[in-house]
């Protein structure tokens, strides 16, 4: 495949996820950064689905 390609990506969160955090307390989350959950599934993509 040669030229642009383009992608449709849906990321669902939820905001309600309880983490531990380094001091073993429960608390509410913060939501993962979009960029970084696109840049992952781009980059898992590159070689299998396109060449980048």
């Amino acid at each position: 495949m040669t030229g642009p390609v383009e992608m449709e990506i849906a990321v669902y969160f939820n905001p309600q996820a309880k983490v531990y955090t380094k001091g073993g307390r429960r608390g509410i989350g913060t939501l993962p950064d979009l960029d970084n959950c696109v840049k992952s599934i781009v980059d898992g993509l590159n070689k299998v689905a396109y060449v980048d």
